[in-house]
């Protein structure tokens, strides 16, 4: 399968809602992170197995939830600004392998990809 992505700043890598859904599948061992705020996953839902963690506690949580800094993690917000923030964030952390999905959660959901409310 093939997949682009383009760098968006530095060090981040943008991937669309369908390229990290279809990598989440084929890795089981990557994470896609929603830094959304609570009212946001309660009104939309989050990806399937997403790991919910707002953009301001994502420095201070990030290590506890996501535990494994070389494995691959995406991060989703509503529209695809927090998340570069987010993988910024995170690569400031030592993570190594991290996207943003460009789009956020309404690529994701117009892309039809599974949803848990």
């Amino acid at each position: 399968m093939f997949w682009f992505w383009k760098k968006s700043g530095p060090g981040v890598v943008t991937v669309s809602a369908q390229e990290a859904y279809d990598r989440l599948q084929a890795d089981k061992q990557a994470k896609i992170v929603d830094v959304r705020e609570p009212r946001e996953w309660d009104s939309t839902g989050t990806p399937s197995k997403a790991v919910r963690i707002s953009l301001g506690n994502l420095a201070r949580k990030a290590l506890e939830k996501l535990p494994a800094k070389d494995k691959p993690v995406y991060v989703i917000c509503a529209s695809g600004h927090r998340s570069r923030t987010g993988a910024k964030t995170l690569l400031k952390l030592g993570y190594t392998d991290v996207y943003s999905v460009s789009g956020g959660m309404q690529a994701w959901m117009r892309a039809g990809l599974p949803v848990k409310r």
